[in-house]
């Protein structure tokens, strides 16, 4: 990587009408609210795809935005701006573009009696290099292992540009720091929740209508971990992590071994039907439901524009509607 001056794309959304009720959306986009300035933005790059969504968004609701390029010659700053650590488990880590989600390095431990296996693939130039030396077990193992690489002598190794990848380990070692913890506190969160959900010994239910998943998914703990009613299999780590985040937020704690009735917001609100557009039957997104003598009358957006449906519909038949869309 050469120390030259980059530049990435930010959006500034200011606070207005109802974006409140996207935030948790926009921040798994990669955009964060500043309490201090009122004002959505992503602090550091993110995709094509999600910037694409995230005006999307704003355009299907009207919301103001603007878009400023920014320039960077700070090297830490690049690295942070280009590059995230993503941790797998406890012996698994990614470090993956944050342009295209790419996997740029990929760092594994495999553990034996005698000694462990490190096991770092620079994906982006096909190198790979392995280091056999016992990494202590600590909750910290990528930090161990960036100790370990710093007693090594990169001058004896051609193969492998084992100085460029301490730096960038280096600098993303401070942003995983202040993942980790979160991730502490998350942890502690999940396991007095877990305790206590089985204490009360009724059918271990956790929560349901979690944003991201279809609002009629019951999720319950197993063997201290989290089964969707959907698949009826454990739920995959992001999935787990995302379910406890939402949970963690103080609004919704209250939430927790407790079922949730479904709003129209949950159930129909960026939700996808088919309609006819121009003759052409074509899959929507539904921007606004109103309750109209008993049944809902539904505004779409087609990318374009917002139009109200002409026909009315009950509750019932606006999920199947959903549903069918899926």
């Amino acid at each position: 990587m050469t120390q030259n001056s980059f530049e990435i794309e930010k959006i500034y959304i200011k606070q207005q009408n109802d974006l409140y009720k996207y935030k948790d959306q926009l921040f798994q986009l990669g955009v964060e609210y500043n309490t201090k300035s009122q004002v959505y933005s992503n602090p550091y790059e993110i995709s094509d795809l999600a910037m694409n969504e995230v005006k999307w968004l704003c355009d299907k609701n009207s919301y103001t935005y603007e878009i400023k390029v920014q320039q960077y010659s700070d090297y830490d700053k690049k690295v942070k701006n280009l590059y995230k650590m993503i941790i797998i488990d406890s012996s698994n880590f990614f470090i993956i573009n944050r342009r295209n989600d790419k996997k740029v390095f990929i760092i594994s431990i495999y553990q034996s009696f005698e000694k462990d296996i490190v096991n770092i693939v620079d994906c982006q130039n096909g190198k790979y290099f392995k280091v056999e030396q016992k990494v202590p077990d600590t909750y910290n193992k990528i930090l161990e292992i960036y100790n370990m690489l710093l007693s090594i002598n990169s001058d004896d190794i051609d193969y492998f540009d084992l100085e460029d990848f301490i730096l960038v380990l280096s600098i993303l070692l401070e942003e995983y720091d202040k993942d980790s913890s979160l991730k502490g506190k998350l942890i502690k969160f999940k396991n007095v929740t877990i305790n206590a959900i089985e204490k009360k010994a009724q059918n271990n239910f956790l929560c349901n209508c979690v944003r991201g998943f279809y609002p009629e998914t019951d999720f319950f703990i197993k063997n201290k971990r989290i089964v969707s009613s959907q698949t009826e299999n454990y739920v995959t780590y992001e999935q787990e992590m995302r379910i406890w985040k939402y949970l963690f937020a103080q609004d919704n704690r209250k939430y927790i071994g407790v079922r949730k009735e479904p709003n129209l917001f949950d159930l129909f609100i960026n939700k996808k039907i088919f309609a006819t557009i121009n003759d052409f039957e074509t899959k929507v997104i539904i921007h606004e439901v109103k309750n109209d003598y008993g049944k809902l009358k539904v505004k779409i957006f087609d990318g374009n524009n917002h139009y109200w449906l002409r026909n009315l519909h009950t509750k019932d038949e606006l999920i199947q509607m959903v549903k069918s869309a899926r």
